[in-house]
């Protein structure tokens, strides 16, 4: 999980005011999202949200690459420019995601980075 996750029937919100800045994540989705296990019952109806908001900047959303099975960090410092940019969230873009590991409809996921 990564900035903004929602997880299971809780609130996480993320907001960065303003400045260029560069994000990282191993997977996609990120930014935004929400997560619910062994949804049952009131966990169903109850409200689980995950919100990004970006509030203005130059920013960069990039994808680690997959080699680690730990998903840790290289000891090396990393050449930003080989990474790939995440599909979804991205610089004065909106964006919206269904719930994993499937859709609840009291879930919902999220991310704005404005201008």
């Amino acid at each position: 999980m990564t900035f903004g996750t929602g997880d299971i029937n809780g609130i996480g919100v993320f907001w960065d005011k303003h400045g260029d800045d560069t994000y990282l994540s191993l997977l996609e989705p990120a930014y935004g999202q929400s997560r619910l296990e062994g949804v049952t019952g009131l966990r169903e109806l109850m409200l689980t949200l995950g919100l990004f908001v970006d509030g203005g900047g130059k920013d960069n959303y990039l994808l680690l690459p997959e080699t680690d099975p730990q998903n840790k960090l290289p000891d090396t410092a990393l050449n930003t420019q080989s990474l790939a940019t995440n599909p979804v969230a991205g610089n004065d873009r909106t964006w919206c995601r269904p719930t994993k590991p499937r859709y609840v409809k009291m879930a919902y996921g999220c991310g704005i980075d404005a201008q």
